[in-house]
């Protein structure tokens, strides 16, 4: 269906309305300046001022546990919702990217929780420790997740968390 209400011309549409945004662009930004109410584009003072974690304080499994949740995220879970390109993301942990770069870092500890998740079967013997690690908790508490509602700019690696 390509009508006027349809989604190609909603697309059609919004391309055009950005092509007369972009060669009036000086226009629009003196109009936003003077619309712009502070109190909704400016965080607070009271907020405190994101930062980002060093990579280096992320906890990671060791190679050989790492190695288990990487291939069942990408076996059994990636096939619903393959977020992650796996021959790269293969290839960037394997040069210890994760190490370095604290958004990548990010991404391989939210695929360990939620392989942690799906590997793990609960116990009536395991203790709350046990239960803590294996179902993935402790790589989700280190995921800075209160950074994506405070308005730092989105890379892959934080749209793919």
């Amino acid at each position: 269906h390509f009508g006027e209400a349809s989604n190609m011309m909603l697309v059609i549409t919004a391309l055009d309305h950005r092509k007369r945004v972009d060669s009036n662009l000086p226009e629009w930004r003196l109009t936003l300046k003077e619309i712009k109410r502070p109190q909704f584009w400016e965080l607070p003072s009271w907020l405190p001022v994101p930062h980002e974690p060093d990579a280096m304080h992320f906890e990671f499994l060791g190679r050989d546990e790492l190695r288990i949740l990487v291939d069942t995220y990408f076996a059994e879970l990636s096939i619903y919702c393959p977020l992650v390109h796996w021959p790269s993301f293969e290839r960037s942990l394997s040069e210890g990217l994760h190490l370095r770069d604290n958004a990548f870092g990010a991404v391989v500890l939210a695929i360990c929780a939620v392989a942690s998740g799906y590997r793990y079967e609960q116990s009536s013997t395991d203790d709350y420790a046990t239960i803590f690690v294996k179902s993935g908790m402790k790589w989700f508490k280190q995921l800075p997740i209160q950074q994506f509602s405070l308005g730092q700019d989105v890379s892959l690696y934080r749209s793919q968390m």
